[in-house]
């Protein structure tokens, strides 16, 4: 779901998160300040900040860059490794092959 929004306030998260139905995960793109559990995309040759150091949320870094960091790092390159952290993070079941 994605829509801009110019002449009025953004929903919260969760808001939008109810408007979702037979699903059982919801990942949002965005919302920084949001107080949810967020992975960090990091992309060092784009010249920004991480915001880990200054973010509680951020509970791990997904990157195509070699980094320093306190928390679980996965590689953009490998999106069967960012599904097995969101599964285990979430305490679900791994998808079955």
């Amino acid at each position: 779901m994605l829509h801009e929004y110019q002449e009025e306030p953004e929903p919260a998260p969760l808001t939008l998160a109810q408007r979702m139905r037979g699903v059982d995960i919801v990942l949002f793109e965005g919302f920084r300040n949001a107080a949810l559990p967020m992975i960090e995309v990091f992309r060092p040759s784009v010249g920004r900040p991480m915001l880990w150091p200054d973010c509680p949320s951020v509970i791990a870094v997904a990157t195509d860059g070699n980094i320093t960091c306190p928390l679980p790092i996965i590689s953009l390159a490998a999106p069967q490794a960012i599904t097995a952290f969101i599964t285990r993070h979430l305490g679900l079941r791994p998808p079955q092959p």
